[in-house]
């Protein structure tokens, strides 16, 4: 059960009044190749659930334009892949 408490994060937001440009990776549901891409957006809102155990779980949509097809795609954060643990072939 999730349902402990629920932070809400918009597209609107911004820490401490800066917003962050971070740079994500996607899998192109088209073509099945990665992209990575800095020019995403979230729809609506995130919300991050926590758990009865203390675990969390992020639900929402991004939205980003995709370079290799030229279509808009939408993914779950679950998805979306870890920047830091992703590496492109040299």
């Amino acid at each position: 059960m999730h349902s402990l408490r629920q932070l809400d994060f918009s597209s609107e937001s911004a820490v401490c009044g800066a917003y962050f440009l971070m740079e994500l990776v996607f899998v192109c549901p088209e073509y099945g190749e990665v992209f990575s891409q800095n020019t995403w957006s979230i729809e609506e809102r995130l919300l991050v659930e926590e758990t009865e155990r203390g675990g969390r779980i992020v639900r929402g949509l991004v939205r980003v334009h995709c370079p290799l097809c030229g279509k808009v795609h939408r993914y779950t954060p679950d998805a979306v892949l870890c920047p830091a643990i992703w590496r492109p072939e040299c």
